[in-house]
């Protein structure tokens, strides 16, 4: 999977923003970028963040429920999509759909 594999189409949005520069507020992603850390955080009960980076930007996707989410460590590549929420500042993404990848973005 590339950026901006998840066409038009498939997703019935008029826009997928294929990089983290591209992401704004309520507006779904579909991006390869690279893990940059991971880290254990409460908000209403525990969830695991996963900063990714793509080279143009970062975005936190946040697993809510969730202590561990195999897999993700520093230095991983993972090809994330869900919908952007524009948190304070910071893009977030809950519970976005994921798979590893070889290489790194």
């Amino acid at each position: 999977m590339t950026a901006g594999t998840v066409g038009d189409a498939s997703w019935g949005w008029s826009s997928v923003a294929g990089s983290i520069a591209e992401c704004t507020g309520r507006r779904r992603c579909s991006l390869v970028a690279t893990v940059a850390a991971v880290a254990l955080r409460y908000h209403h009960g525990p969830c695991v963040e996963v900063t990714v980076d793509d080279r143009t930007g970062t975005l936190v996707a946040r697993f809510l429920g969730r202590d561990t989410v195999p897999g993700f460590h520093a230095g991983v590549g993972v090809a994330l999509q869900g919908t952007v929420i524009d948190e304070w500042g910071t893009l977030v993404v809950l519970n976005p759909t994921y798979q590893f990848t070889r290489r790194h973005a």
